[in-house]
Order: C-alpha cells, then sequence, then structure tokens
C-alpha cells in the first residue's frame, strides 16, 4: 500500500509540474505576443522582431507569431524574410486578406506588378475595408506605371527651340566681355538612352546616355556639343531604405573647341519615411577638367574638384509630387578666386491636372562665397543666385509629349560685372523611341 501511495504521489506531482511548465510557456508566448503587437503599434519594429523572435522559438509553426513577426520584419525593410512567412500562412482565415496585402506591398517593392496584382486582387475579395482596397488599387496602377517609365531599354528624342535673353553667358563662371554678349535663338536636340542591364530583388544596374547639341541661329560660336554617361548601381532588397551609388562622366564642345570633362561618383540613400514620403541623403565627388578655348582663354585656373552634400524630401500627394533640398557645395580650383562654399535650397512641385497634361515649377536660391580676391577687384566675389522654371508638359499621345517652359535666372554679386538676368523660353517634343 505504502508503494502505491507513493507511486501515485511522483505521478500527480510528475502531472503538476507538467502542467505548470505548459501553462508557464503558454502564459510566456502570449506575453511576448502582446509585447511584439504593442511594439509594432510604438513604431519599434526592430524591438519587436526580437520579441517575436522568442514566440517563434516557443511556436516556431504558430500562424498568429508567424503574422506579427512577417509584419515587423516587412516594416524594417527585410521583405525576403517578410515574404517567407507570409507565404506560409496566407490560407489562415484569421489573416488571409491581411497576409495578401502585406504580400502585395512586398511585391509592389519588387517592382514584380503581376505578382503583386495578384495578390492585392484576393486581398480585395476577402476585404470590406473601401479605404484600403483603394490604397490596393493605387498601389497596383503605381507599379504598372513605374514598370512602364522603367522598361529594360529606353530611347527619348527630344527637338524643340528656344530663345535666350543673354545666350553666351557660361551659366557656372566665367562671363565673357560685355560686348559680346547678346540675345539668340536655338535649336536644340537632346538624346536620352538607357538599359537596365542586371536586376533580382537585391540589386538592380542600369546605365544612361545623354547627348545635348545646340545649334545658334546667329551666334554659332556658342553651339553646344555636350556626351555623357552615367552607369548606377541599386540596392533593391529592402522597402524602407536604398541604396544607390554611380559614376558620371562628362564631355562638353563649344563649337569646335573643347571645353571640358568631368568625373563624378556619388552616392544615395534613399530613407522611405511613408507611403507618401521619402528622404535623401546625397553626397558627390566630382573632378573637373577646363580647357582654355577662344571665347575663355582663362578657363583652365576653374579646374579642380567639388565635394556635394544634399539632403532632399520628396513627397506624393493624388495628383501632386515633389521634393524639397537644401545642397552644400565646396569647389577648390586650380585659382583661389574660383574656389569657393555655396549653399542652395529649392522646392519643384507638379501637378497633374488631367491625365495628359501636367504642370511643373521649381524655385532656387543660392549663395556662393570664392575663397580670394578676384584680379583687379581686390575683393572676395559673392554671388546670390535666384532661378525660377516653369513648365506644361501635354501628352499628344502615348509616345510624344509637348513642352512649353520658361526659366528665369537673376545673379546679384558684390562685383557689377556678374550681375546677370537671363530668360529662356522653350518649346519642346519628346518622342519615345523605345
Amino acid at each position: 500500500m505504502k508503494k502505491i501511495f507513493v507511486y501515485l504521489v511522483v505521478v500527480v506531482s510528475s502531472f503538476l509540474l507538467l502542467t505548470t511548465a505548459v501553462l508557464y510557456a503558454a502564459d510566456e508566448f502570449e506575453l511576448y505576443i502582446a509585447q511584439g503587437i504593442e511594439k509594432i503599434n510604438e513604431g519599434n519594429f526592430r524591438e519587436a522582431v526580437e520579441i517575436l523572435k522568442k514566440a517563434l522559438e516557443l511556436r516556431p509553426d504558430n500562424p498568429e507569431a508567424e503574422f506579427y513577426s512577417g509584419l515587423a520584419y516587412s516594416r524594417i525593410g527585410e521583405l525576403s524574410r517578410a515574404e517567407k512567412l507570409f507565404q506560409k500562412i496566407k490560407t489562415e482565415d484569421v489573416y488571409a486578406s491581411n497576409v495578401y496585402l502585406e504580400l502585395g506591398r512586398i511585391y509592389y517593392a519588387w517592382k514584380e506588378c503581376k505578382s503583386a496584382d495578384k495578390y492585392l486582387t484576393i486581398f480585395k475579395a476577402l476585404s470590406t475595408d473601401d479605404v484600403q482596397k483603394g490604397y490596393a488599387d493605387s498601389m497596383v496602377e503605381r507599379c504598372y506605371d513605374q514598370e512602364d517609365a522603367e522598361k529594360p531599354y529606353k530611347l527619348n528624342v527630344t527637338t524643340g527651340v528656344q530663345y535666350d535673353t543673354n545666350v553666351i553667358l557660361e551659366p557656372t563662371n566665367p562671363i565673357v566681355d560685355e560686348d559680346l554678349r547678346g540675345d539668340d535663338g536655338r535649336a536644340v536636340v537632346l538624346i536620352n538612352a538607357g538599359a537596365r542591364v542586371f536586376k533580382n530583388k537585391e540589386l538592380s544596374a542600369k546605365v544612361d546616355y545623354n547627348f545635348y547639341q545646340s545649334l545658334h541661329f546667329d551666334l554659332d560660336r556658342f553651339n553646344v556639343t555636350y556626351n555623357s554617361i552615367e552607369p548606377t548601381l541599386e540596392l533593391t532588397q529592402s522597402d524602407i531604405i536604398r541604396p544607390s551609388m554611380g559614376y558620371k562622366f562628362e564631355h562638353i564642345y563649344f563649337d569646335r573647341d573643347e571645353y571640358g570633362f568631368s568625373h563624378k561618383g556619388f552616392a544615395k540613400v534613399n530613407l522611405k519615411e511613408s507611403e507618401n514620403y521619402s528622404i535623401d541623403g546625397i553626397y558627390e565627388f566630382k573632378e573637373n577638367h577646363y580647357r582654355d578655348t577662344e571665347t575663355y582663354t582663362t578657363n583652365s585656373d576653374r579646374k579642380g574638384h567639388q565635394h556635394i552634400y544634399g539632403i532632399k524630401q520628396n513627397f506624393e500627394r493624388d495628383k501632386l509630387k515633389g521634393d524639397i533640398h537644401y545642397y552644400h557645395d565646396i569647389n577648390n580650383a586650380k585659382e583661389d578666386q574660383w574656389s569657393f562654399k555655396g549653399n542652395n535650397v529649392g522646392v519643384e512641385v507638379g501637378y497633374r491636372i488631367m491625365e495628359p497634361l501636367v504642370v511643373r515649377v521649381s524655385a532656387d536660391f543660392t549663395r556662393r562665397k570664392h575663397r580670394d580676391d578676384f584680379p583687379f577687384f581686390e575683393d572676395k566675389r559673392i554671388d546670390e543666385m535666384q532661378r525660377y522654371s516653369f513648365k506644361i508638359h501635354y501628352a499628344v499621345t502615348d509616345r510624344i509629349v509637348a513642352t512649353l517652359s520658361e526659366s528665369y535666372t537673376r545673379n546679384d554679386s558684390n562685383m557689377a560685372d556678374y550681375d546677370y538676368d537671363r530668360n529662356i523660353i522653350g518649346l519642346l517634343l519628346t518622342y519615345g523611341v523605345l
């Protein structure tokens, strides 16, 4: 009897210990889930990931833990992990509609529009939330719009005419004798070509090429020939943070004289703040090589290098799209009077009035202070420049866009020789060959 009693005590004790452990584990799991959801609601997604990892360790195949872990991973930009978790539970009734919405968001970020469309269509069939359905529709529309804009190959040809009130003013620094200045018209041709040479879920690579030629009616010594090539790499695995880097080579001729060339390396990090807002951090290093020409006989004095630091706030809302930006420019030239530090602040806004008609306006304010005294002036040059532009784009057909533009520049300098106004009016036609 005594042995039976001892055996019963052991069995009951073991049962109670096991039950207590199970209940404790269950309570611990629920605690991690609750804390993870709380962190998600607070926007502390990285903390949510760490907490929900513990919940998944306790219950590796629990749909609730997988759903909220996927949500947290998605919000910190780890889309591949999020996609795997959501794919596991997409048939779970409790989470089905939200899972399909999240999968649609992920494939939208990857620019895989057919997959995004498929999952968002299922979401709309399951959901009763009209606001979220509208959001899903806009996501699909934007995805296809971006896909059209980012075809593997592009070739656009722009031609037109411009009237320039100060045509022979070089836009950055040198100013020729005032007697040579004048107004003139010109025909222009611009070829913009590009190719996406590689793309997967983690990385994309593209190359852009631009050619520009101006042909003045009277002042043909100032015809410009410009070429540039620009390869760029972009990391695409995250919807939240997108770094990119690249190189650009530019070469310029004035008439038949080589005006100069430059090498530019650049890096950019785009941080997505929400569906409608993102911010760019920008750095550029540029090495400028200028050549003396018949018109600009001391042009080579300006050769040197530049450091440019910038920040740009992007916004997009319904028919409105634009940015507010700031740049700090440090230019180091061969001759110190051409070296300067500058600051630029500006805004650009585009508004789609109706499907074929878009209006764009911009305003920029730049202040530059040169490092050393200018010859014969015995003073450091300080320029304050205002630039405004206005453009109307009208899509005549799917391939042809007409643009009416006007830009105005006003430079106020402490040296009268460098004061100027410039107004350019243009009518251009762009044909999308590819």
